[in-house]
């Protein structure tokens, strides 16, 4: 088990997700204003939803379940296809 440190909306409409010592950014299937808390789900199909407040703006980010990126210790972004990316992927 992992815990989310932070997370971050990218210009390319993907999220990154930040953990101890590796990210991962998964791309965003919809952007909407909410009325919920701010929270992390995982949802039964695999889809990931995070809330978070805006000013008084409260908004949902539905995510991708698996990533599309991975970087380890701040280093650059590598697609998870890639050989070593795949042990990183299935986290």
């Amino acid at each position: 088990m992992y815990l989310l440190q932070s997370w971050e909306a990218l210009p390319d409409r993907t999220v990154a997700l930040n953990f101890d010592g590796v990210s991962f950014r998964h791309n965003i299937l919809d952007h909407k204003r909410a009325k919920d808390c701010k929270g992390v789900t995982v949802n039964d199909d695999g889809t990931i939803s995070l809330l978070t407040h805006i000013g008084d703006n409260v908004f949902r980010y539905e995510l991708n379940g698996k990533p599309e990126f991975y970087k380890i210790d701040g280093g650059e972004w590598k697609w998870v296809g890639e050989k070593t990316g795949e042990q990183y992927g299935e986290r």
